[in-house]
């Protein structure tokens, strides 16, 4: 826990948003696709950025909401995960 709440958790917050996810997603499809892989499944934030870069690589995709209790850079709350 002290690795989250003191390092990843702080890192997160401060770079984390729609366009960092996208960027993130599209490095990572081409990673996948250089290796063979045509279909990943992703439980992160800003799951419509990650939608958006999937189908611009061409890969499918299964797409989960993440919900939490806490706040994020994508949400304030549990109901505002799920809105």
């Amino acid at each position: 826990m002290e690795w989250l709440q003191k390092h990843i958790w702080p890192a997160e917050a401060k770079h984390v948003s729609g366009h960092f996810v996208h960027d993130g997603t599209v490095l990572a499809c081409a990673e996948m696709l250089r290796g063979g892989t045509t279909c990943f499944n992703d439980m992160y934030f800003y799951p419509k950025a990650v939608a958006e870069a999937a189908l611009a690589c061409g890969m499918r995709a299964s797409i989960g909401l993440i919900t939490l209790i806490s706040p994020t850079p994508y949400a304030s709350d549990a109901d505002d995960y799920l809105g």
